[in-house]
């Protein structure tokens, strides 16, 4: 779902910020962030990579 959302802003040239924060050691994320990037070069896609646990709230 989220790719096809990606998609639909890039086909339209939506002027868009896409900030995923990660924790460093979640490989798997950081690796997921970057592949959207790559994929998506159209858009301002930002992969933060956070040393500190992300609080919310």
């Amino acid at each position: 779902m989220f790719f096809e959302v990606l998609a639909l802003l890039e086909d339209r040239k939506a002027p868009v910020v896409i900030n995923w924060y990660v924790h460093h050691k979640d490989v798997d994320m950081i690796d997921e962030g970057e592949s959207f990037q790559e994929d998506f070069p159209l858009l301002d896609f930002n992969v933060i990579v956070q040393q500190q646990e992300l609080t919310f709230g």
